[in-house]
């Protein structure tokens, strides 16, 4: 279901933004995946 895999998708840029918890400010965390045809 695409739903999932959205969600699956959505956590690992979650995951990414947190690794920037204390040197990105004073801009804020972003996490970010491209993702084409399910594939990172």
């Amino acid at each position: 279901m695409q739903k999932d895999r959205d969600q699956i998708f959505l956590a690992e840029a979650l995951k990414l933004a947190k690794e920037g918890l204390y040197t990105t400010h004073p801009n804020p965390r972003v996490g970010c995946l491209l993702v084409k045809d399910d594939a990172v």
